[in-house]
């Protein structure tokens, strides 16, 4: 590197001295070796080497800061877009959080209305009543069951078109729907979370429907009979209801639960469906949808969570 400054203070000297003897000063051979300082073309040079080096270093300093303060402007524009898209996704975000959540409360409304309780209630209105004493209450006594009949399938009716309208979830209306979808199912196998829990609405709905169709036929034919030994009979068979079609329906509901089930619950299960006592049952039932309908929303809000915010 010192060989290289001094090699080119030499050339320069020699170029100083050449352009002079050009020039017609004369011809200073000497002025190679000797300090540039007492030289005037080194004194020149210098001088528009200072004020040249300085402009260029001016130039590369504006340079670098109009590169940096491009970079700058970019990264504030990107901070600015990632800003704007994380608003517009935490706005898209709670617009889907709050269908979801919709979602969630016309299921539970649904759930709420399978209660089976309500349905064998309509024994109550016989039992403890002149209606298993005597014939005088007759009239109105299946007045007041026709009219609960009617609010429980007007209840349930209403909550199956919330839950068609505003849910991916599909309880069929016809009657012979779940024997059509039980042979498409056969063709063609859903194996989704979503896709069970929509079979077992279904079994769900049917089991309710036709329990109350048979309990209010019983009570309809202990109305009927003239006899109150008969009458109390048909009454008191109210709660060992006998069905091949919901016994299956059932079966079709719990079966993959089966060996998770403890021996007592799946005992006491298996026992009141051969009774044709259809409550415990049904609570059962309805108590694994639920775990199923947990396990699927907490799984939609995971996925509607990651859609809008990527880690």
């Amino acid at each position: 590197m010192l060989i290289s400054i001094i090699l080119g203070i030499f050339i320069l000297n020699f170029i100083f001295v050449f352009t002079d003897w050009i020039a017609g000063k004369g011809l200073n051979i000497c002025a190679i070796i000797y300090s540039p300082i007492s030289n005037e073309g080194w004194l020149s040079f210098i001088g528009v080497f200072v004020g040249g080096f300085s402009t260029f270093l001016l130039f590369l300093s504006a340079k670098e800061t109009l590169k940096n303060e491009r970079i700058r402007f970019r990264n504030e524009n990107k901070r600015k877009e990632k800003e704007l898209e994380h608003e517009k996704n935490k706005v898209k975000y709670e617009k889907e959080k709050k269908k979801l959540e919709k979602e969630m409360e016309v299921v539970e409304e649904c759930l709420n209305a399978l209660d089976i309780n309500e349905v064998y209630n309509l024994v109550t209105l016989t039992f403890g009543t002149s209606f298993q004493k005597d014939f005088k209450s007759d009239k109105e006594i299946m007045k007041n069951i026709i009219s609960s009949r009617i609010e429980l399938v007007k209840c349930i009716t209403l909550t199956k078109i919330k839950l068609n309208c505003n849910t991916t979830f599909k309880v069929l209306i016809r009657r012979n729907s779940l024997e059509n979808k039980e042979e498409d199912c056969n063709k063609e196998k859903s194996e989704s979370l979503e896709g069970n829990i929509n079979d077992k609405l279904n079994y769900l709905y049917a089991i309710y429907i036709k329990i109350l169709e048979k309990i209010f036929m019983k009570i309809i034919r202990a109305t009927h009979t003239n006899s109150l030994r008969e009458r109390n009979e048909e009454i008191n068979t109210i709660f060992s209801i006998k069905d091949n079609q919901i016994s299956s329906f059932f079966s079709k509901i719990y079966k993959e639960y089966e060996e998770n089930l403890p021996n007592k619950i799946k005992s006491n299960l298996e026992e009141d469906i051969i009774k044709g006592d259809y409550r415990y049952p049904f609570y059962i039932c309805l108590d694994l949808v639920v775990d199923e309908l947990t396990e699927y929303f907490k799984k939609k809000e995971k996925e509607v969570e990651k859609k809008f915010f990527k880690k």
